[in-house]
C-alpha cells in the first residue's frame, strides 16, 4: 500500500454519538466511513472494499451478528469488532461461531480498541 492510500474503516452504530466519538477517534489514521442504520452499511460494503469493521450489537432493523454474517459472506476475510454493553456469554459464543475477530464490551477501553484495530488491520 502506498502512503496516499490510507485504510479504510467501516463503522455501524445507531447511536449518533457513539458514531462521532469512533470517526474522531479513527479518522486522524483511517479513512472512516460511518453509518446508523447497519442495512445502509452492507449496502455500501457490498460495492466497496474497507480494511476493518467495527459494529455495534444492538441495532434496529439488523443487529450485529446478522450485519456481521452478512458482511462475512462478502468477504470472509475482512476483520470484524463488535462492540456491546450486554456481556451475556450467548450473544459472545454466538458473536464468535459468525467470524467476529474481537468483542469489545462498555465503557469502552479507548486505548485497547486503537490497539486492537492496528493489530487487526496490520496482521
Amino acid at each position: 500500500m502506498d502512503n496516499n492510500t490510507r485504510q479504510r474503516l467501516l463503522i455501524v452504530d445507531d447511536h449518533r454519538t457513539n458514531l462521532l466519538l469512533l470517526d474522531k477517534l479513527f479518522s486522524e489514521e483511517y479513512e472512516v466511513t460511518t453509518f446508523l442504520k447497519p442495512v445502509e452499511a452492507l449496502y455500501r460494503f457490498s460495492s466497496e472494499s474497507y480494511d476493518l469493521v467495527i459494529s455495534d450489537f444492538t441495532m434496529p432493523e439488523m443487529d450485529g451478528i446478522e450485519l456481521l454474517k452478512e458482511i462475512k459472506q462478502i468477504d470472509p476475510y475482512v476483520p470484524f469488532i463488535m462492540i456491546s454493553a450486554n456481556n451475556d456469554k450467548e450473544n459472545v459464543h454466538a458473536a464468535y461461531q459468525a467470524g467476529v475477530e474481537h468483542y469489545v464490551f462498555k465503557p469502552l477501553n479507548i486505548s485497547a480498541l486503537v490497539n486492537t484495530v492496528k493489530s487487526l488491520i496490520n496482521s
